[in-house]
């Protein structure tokens, strides 16, 4: 009984004891906190990317959409060629992931979209129908 009774005194004594209890709660905080910076920072740095391959995608096709028809093939490559200047991070991405350059990462479609009319002798609230070439 007496074991008992030391027990239960020396429990309360712990429950009364207030040294130490801020490291505990910094204990207890810390992960939740370092959780959220660290989601905060990557979420961050996927926009930023997200950003930037939408803004390659913008000024390639702003490029192509000024080039004569038919489009020679080194115009193309040089669009191509000029994406890194556009945005230096898909260049830093692919050195990450262990490639070389960026299109082995990125990939960039172009394509040619023209608008024809259904009817040829319309001249008022014409149909167009979209083709790709």
């Amino acid at each position: 009984m007496l074991k008992i009774r030391r027990a239960v005194d020396c429990f309360i004594k712990l429950l009364r004891d207030r040294r130490g209890f801020a490291a505990g709660e910094f204990a207890l905080v810390i992960p939740p906190m370092l959780a959220l910076t660290f989601g905060a920072i990557e979420v961050s740095k996927y926009y930023q990317t997200s950003n930037q391959v939408v803004q390659v995608v913008n000024m390639i096709g702003q490029m192509v959409s000024q080039l004569p028809n038919p489009v020679p093939k080194q115009d193309v490559q040089n669009i191509w060629r000029a994406a890194p200047l556009i945005a230096p991070e898909s260049l830093r991405l692919a050195r990450q992931l262990g490639r070389s350059s960026w299109d082995q990462v990125l990939g960039v479609t172009i394509t040619s979209v023209s608008f024809v009319k259904k009817v040829p002798s319309c001249t008022a609230d014409c149909t167009y129908e979209a083709k790709s070439v």
